[in-house]
């Protein structure tokens, strides 16, 4: 477990900090690792959650309901997080910001998101059934760095100088290890049935199909893909499937 959140902070730094380093970004680079990473997302998705969830006690057709009610909250989200989980930029140089509400709507957007991740990686307590979690927290990484590069990037929109994108940053990156500590107690304390957490996994892997799927819509203008996102997109839904398969 300590690797897997040094793993999950180091890298959503790194991703979310990196803005403040580098002038101006290669923009078809970000786009190309987005499609990877959501491949990767997708890959995962289908491979690693839904069959674990479709073979646990709850009614293969309630978790289908709520697989469902997750990717269309997941929509809602979308309201009022800009966009930023399947990787949304925004140009600090704009002469805009996006007010002190929408902030704090945002971010709390995302802090919930994440947090739901952590839970999720805790799962390996919590689920009936259990397959190794080492693919799934590479997904989690891979979405969470366009994340994090994408929410510094309105961040910035609002506080161009001073601490705060640093502090509000930080605070991202730890959001998945709370939901961690968070998913650990819950488990331990047996608060919550197993029916309820196949539910709460079912929310969270009908986010995930939303993101991964938008991110192909949107990455590609006029539903027209050219050969190296196609490449790409194989290249994630392979390694997603030898991480499952061969791990």
């Amino acid at each position: 477990m300590i690797l897997s959140i040094t793993l999950l902070i180091v890298f959503t730094l790194i991703a979310g900090l990196s803005p403040l380093l580098i002038e101006k970004t290669n923009s078809r680079f970000f786009h190309l690792s987005l499609v990877f990473s959501g491949a990767y997302l997708l890959g995962i998705t289908l491979s690693h959650l839904m069959p674990e969830l479709f073979t646990n006690q709850l009614n293969n057709r309630e978790v289908a309901l709520w697989i469902i009610v997750g990717y269309f909250m997941q929509l809602l989200l979308d309201f009022f997080t800009s966009g930023v989980e399947h990787g949304h930029l925004h140009k600090a140089a704009d002469d805009h910001n996006h007010g002190s509400a929408t902030m704090i709507t945002l971010l709390a957007a995302m802090g919930v998101h994440a947090l739901l991740e952590g839970v999720l990686l805790s799962h390996a307590d919590m689920m009936a059934s259990h397959q190794h979690n080492g693919g799934l927290l590479t997904g989690i990484i891979l979405h969470k760095m366009p994340a994090a590069f994408a929410l510094m990037s309105l961040i910035r929109c609002n506080y161009r100088q001073g601490h705060w994108p640093v502090v509000l940053m930080i605070l991202f990156s730890i959001m998945t290890p709370i939901g961690m500590f968070v998913g650990e107690y819950l488990a331990g304390a047996n608060w919550v049935s197993p029916d309820w957490m196949t539910i709460l996994f079912a929310l969270v892997t009908g986010n995930f199909l939303h993101i991964s799927t938008t991110i192909f819509m949107e990455s590609s203008p006029g539903h027209r893909l050219n050969m190296m996102k196609l490449l790409v997109i194989f290249a994630g839904t392979a390694l997603a499937l030898a991480t499952e398969f061969l791990g």
